[in-house]
C-alpha cells in the first residue's frame, strides 16, 4: 500500500510541474464534460436513436448508472479516501475543489463505462470514446482531485461496469421475449 501512496503522490507533485494555460484550458475542459456523465448520458440517448444501436444505448445509460451506483454511492463512503487537494492543502488549484472523497475517480469510472460499451456497438466509435475517457482520467489527476490509483481503479471498474450493463440488458431482452413472446409481432430485440 505504501508503494502505490508513493506513486500516488509522485505523479500527482509531477504533474502540478507541467501546469500551463494550454494544458490548464485542455484539462478543465476535460472535467467539464465527465462532469456527472452527462456527456456519456447524452450520447447513449443519441445511441438509442438509430434501432441499430439502440441496445448499446440502453446500456451506456445502464452502465453509467450503475458507475454511480458502485462508485459514488458504495465505493467512495466505504473507502473514505480523502482527495489530494485536501492532504495537501497548499497546492494551489486552478478549478473548484470537488466535494466528497476519492476513490474511485466517479468522472473516470463513468467515462470508461460508457466508452466500453461505444466499443461494444463499433470500434470506430469507441477509439475516440476511448481517447477521450482517458483525457478526462488523466484531467482528474492533472487538477489534483484524484491520485493515480483512483483513476487506474476507476477505468477498470467503469470497465467491469460495461460489461455488468451489456450482460443485464441482454438479460432483460431475453425475459421480455420470455414473457411476451412475439405477441404483435413486437420484437425486443432492439438492435
Amino acid at each position: 500500500m505504501q508503494t502505490i501512496q508513493m506513486w500516488d503522490q509522485t505523479v500527482s507533485f509531477a504533474l502540478q510541474n507541467i501546469h500551463n494555460p494550454f494544458l490548464n484550458a485542455i484539462m478543465i475542459a476535460a472535467t467539464w464534460i465527465g462532469e456527472k456523465g452527462i456527456f456519456w448520458l447524452v450520447c447513449g440517448a443519441a445511441l438509442c436513436i438509430p434501432r441499430r444501436y439502440r441496445k448499446y444505448g440502453i446500456m451506456v445509460i445502464v452502465a453509467v448508472a450503475l458507475t454511480y451506483l458502485i462508485g459514488n454511492l458504495i465505493l467512495k463512503p466505504i473507502v473514505a479516501r480523502p482527495r489530494p487537494c485536501d492532504l495537501f492543502p497548499d497546492v494551489p488549484l486552478i478549478s473548484s475543489r470537488p466535494d466528497g472523497f476519492s476513490f474511485p475517480s466517479g468522472h473516470t469510472i463513468a467515462s470508461f463505462a460508457a466508452a466500453t460499451v461505444i466499443w461494444f456497438a463499433n470500434w470506430k466509435f469507441g477509439l475516440p470514446a476511448m481517447f477521450i475517457a482517458a483525457v478526462i482520467g488523466f484531467s482528474r489527476i492533472y487538477l489534483f482531485h484524484h491520485f493515480l490509483s483512483d483513476v487506474v481503479a476507476g477505468a477498470l471498474l467503469g470497465i467491469g461496469c460495461a460489461f455488468l450493463a451489456a450482460l443485464l440488458v441482454k438479460l432483460a431482452l431475453l425475459l421480455l421475449r420470455i414473457i411476451f413472446g412475439n405477441k404483435g409481432g413486437k420484437h425486443y430485440d432492439l438492435s
